[in-house]
């Protein structure tokens, strides 16, 4: 029952919204794969290469790409925060919005870390409320992107 009442939910989705709720899902399983699986030093490289693409470029708002994610999220398996603050950048990159990629950290009572992407310096992946308690001690700056 409930696989039926989420397909008739994608189905109600406009085509634009159908095709990034596909791409951000695909991106977010080979994110959450390569997380698994690879270095990070490398998954680093390949989300700095991430480049205004000319089918997407302008294409998909800060906003848009969000609720993309979110909604991916939903159903890729240990889809960290990590995971979507590195799908979401790649995603923005893509569509030629710059952002910055934070991973922090804080000890309360015991050690925790936390990722985030911030957009014109406004939280859009990674809960605003909780940034705010981590100190970032790495950045993965997309803010102004190469054509």
């Amino acid at each position: 029952m409930l696989m039926i009442r989420k397909l008739k939910t994608f189905c109600r989705l406009t085509s634009w919204e159908q095709g990034h709720a596909i791409g951000a899902l695909g991106l977010m399983t080979a994110v959450r794969i390569a997380l698994w699986t690879l270095p990070f030093r490398w998954i680093r490289r390949v989300v700095e290469a991430c480049h205004p693409t000319p089918l997407l470029e302008g294409r998909a708002s800060e906003a848009q790409v969000c609720w993309a994610v979110r909604l991916a999220s939903r159903y890729v398996p240990c889809a960290t925060c990590l995971t979507q603050a590195l799908t979401a950048q790649m995603l923005l990159g893509w569509s030629g919005t710059g952002s910055k990629l934070h991973i922090g950290v804080r000890l309360d009572t015991k050690f925790e870390a936390h990722a985030w992407v911030e957009c014109s310096g406004r939280t859009v992946v990674g809960e605003s409320e909780v940034v705010a308690g981590y100190v970032p001690i790495f950045t993965l700056d997309r803010s102004t992107l190469p054509n």
